[in-house]
């Protein structure tokens, strides 16, 4: 049994936010979601729940109530810790359950540090000048105050509709601030994840001074769930007598998402990468740059307008999961850019771009059912990769491309031992070319070449074709097995002793994970623990991380032949399309020989 644990140095995350559906499938989570669960939420929820408490986690997730109940659930430090967890009703959409889990060591430990900075921020606030205002999206109030000997005098407090109109009917606001106001209130209402707004007003003196005021603001959520807006107003100017020149940041900003444009987020990237280097700060900032994958497909198949959707639904999860970590910008059609400048470790940065990915696959899904969300993205680190932008770019696009190559759907953090042959090749000849991240034509000419030499040689010509093979498309062991005991009968690459799988392939569970053409992809064999754990140890003992399985068929519709090609250690790839049909066809071509079909002589 896992230990129940009750340290404190266990509790590293204060409260997390998840999506289940009712047959506990995780759907998506928060970024403290993932980090406290880790590699675990492959599972389904209730088999993270210790034992003895999943009558109270039944009870939480389908019962009328709405109060937090007491129980442990694994983490990922591969312990049971005790948490708070809650079923949010206001949130709920059919088929998915909304979890708040608030982790109880933490909560309390942590309750009287919130305190005292309560009292510290309230001091820090009775020393600033700025108006502050906040708006509430359950009661649509807004409210405007300012503190004073260390509590707050209320100067507006009024729902948001009310005092909108009220502003424009005392003509408080005119002429073309007009239309600036109304935007904020609007940006105010939609819960925008962050806005600034500069306009005049005389409203802050009751119609006496104009003002040149700037409203910032931040909405604050829990979950997926709007709760508050926050933000400071600066008085930019006191009485106004000639015609001032306002500050409109819409010049900076992608007008179909809302992010810096290419030119200021670039110019904003080059300011942080040079502040930086200026003060000799050693800390590691992350430059992601970002593409959607195949997204010309999405517009043709799906529309221009639900093409829009997914623009606008990519840069509201940077918006959300990213915030104030980081500089965002769109740089192209489909493509983003993202300086993390606050984040403590490259774990951090996975479990960002983890989170951004898995969110939005799942609601863009709800709207079309036929559309499998991906994103690519390749990420560079200051100073260790470059300590100027050019530089930084190069790589974190060179790994871009390395991602796509290895079948999109991924991020590639650079890794010089791992990737800078491939990256510093790419550089000199204006693309990225050998290994593992051939082109697609490339794998084109190579699967028709071997086909030729297998045509002409026959059994002879298997060996050097599997020997390239994994030469030129990163793989690091081929195993072939046959007959009704499925032996292993031919093996290339280090295997010990290589997994067996007879008495799997008899197994109808198991059959059913290969497709009709006999295609069974692995991309993680994590994915296999909990349906067919012995097979998965023995892949564990073999240090098999990913396969791709071929199975042969018999004219009685009997699987006669399993080729398995696998990955070790930490080479983990995610089987692309090109890989698969490339191979499949191989296997195919062989499958016809005369040779194949007699014995076991593969």
């Amino acid at each position: 049994m896992i230990p129940v644990s009750l340290r404190h140095e266990d509790s590293e995350v204060l409260e997390a936010n998840c999506t289940i559906t009712k047959d506990y499938q995780i759907i998506s989570g928060d970024e403290s979601f993932y980090r406290m669960i880790g590699e675990n939420t492959m599972f389904l929820m209730n088999k993270l729940i210790y034992p003895d408490d999943l009558n109270i986690f039944e009870e939480c997730i389908f019962s009328d109530k709405n109060n937090f109940v007491l129980l442990r659930i694994h983490t990922a430090k591969e312990v049971f810790r005790w948490v708070l967890m809650k079923r949010r009703f206001e949130a709920d959409e059919p088929g998915r359950i909304e979890l708040q889990i608030k982790d109880v060591i933490t909560q309390n430990d942590k309750f009287e540090l919130y305190y005292n900075n309560v009292r510290k921020y309230r001091v820090f606030m009775n020393q600033m000048k700025q108006r502050f205002f906040e708006y509430d999206f359950k009661t649509k109030i807004i409210t405007i105050y300012f503190y004073v000997n260390g509590h707050s005098e209320i100067l507006e407090k009024d729902m948001l509709s009310e005092w909108q109109k009220r502003v424009i009917r005392m003509g408080f606001v005119e002429g073309e601030n007009i239309e600036r106001f109304n935007r904020m209130c609007d940006d105010i209402e939609n819960g925008i994840d962050s806005f600034s707004s500069t306009f005049q007003s005389s409203f802050m003196s009751r119609g006496t001074r104009t003002d040149l005021l700037n409203f910032r603001g931040e909405t604050m959520r829990e979950g997926s769930i709007n709760m508050l807006v926050v933000g400071l107003i600066d008085e930019i100017g006191g009485r106004i007598d000639a015609q001032p020149v306002l500050y409109d940041n819409d010049v900076n900003k992608d007008s179909a998402t809302g992010l810096l444009n290419k030119k200021a987020v670039t110019e904003a990237v080059i300011d942080a990468l040079a502040e930086a280097d200026t003060l000799n700060d050693r800390r590691t900032l992350y430059l992601a740059v970002m593409d959607i994958d195949d997204f010309k497909n999405v517009n043709d198949t799906y529309g221009h307008y639900f093409g829009d959707e997914v623009i606008a639904g990519f840069a509201a999860e940077l918006r959300k999961n990213i915030g104030d970590k980081g500089i965002i910008g769109r740089i192209g059609g489909d493509e983003f850019i993202c300086l993390f400048t606050d984040c403590h470790s490259e774990d951090d940065v996975r479990i960002y771009l983890k989170a951004i990915r898995k969110g939005l696959s799942f609601s863009l899904a709800e709207k079309q059912p036929g559309y499998e969300f991906g994103a690519s993205i390749g990420v560079a680190k200051y100073p260790q990769d470059g300590t100027v932008y050019e530089e930084l770019f190069r790589i974190a696009d060179g790994c871009l491309y390395i991602a796509k190559e290895k079948g999109k759907n991924r991020y590639i953090i650079y890794d010089e031992k791992l990737h800078g042959k491939a990256i510093a090749e790419g550089i000199k000849n204006g693309h990225i070319i050998g290994g593992d991240f051939m082109k697609p034509y490339e794998k084109g000419n190579m699967t028709a070449d071997m086909i030729a030499r297998i045509v002409k040689d026959g059994r002879n010509a298997i060996d050097s074709v599997f020997t390239e093979l994994m030469d030129k498309m990163h793989i690091q062991g081929i195993c072939v097995y046959a007959g009704d005991d499925m032996a292993c009968v031919k093996k290339y690459g280090k295997y010990g002793n290589h997994p067996q799988y007879a008495a799997l392939m008899g197994n109808d569970k198991y059959l059913s994970l290969f497709n009709e053409n006999g295609i069974n992809v692995i991309n993680n064999i994590t994915s296999l623990a909990m349906d067919f754990y012995d097979i998965y140890k023995m892949l564990i003992e073999e240090k098999i991380c990913s396969s791709l399985q071929i199975g042969v068929k018999d004219a009685d519709g009997v699987y006669k032949w399993l080729i398995c090609f696998d990955t070790f250690g930490d080479h983990k790839r995610k089987w692309s399309h090109d890989d698969i049909m490339s191979i499949y066809i191989l296997i195919k071509t062989i499958a016809k020989l005369d040779e194949i079909n007699d014995e076991k002589n593969l």
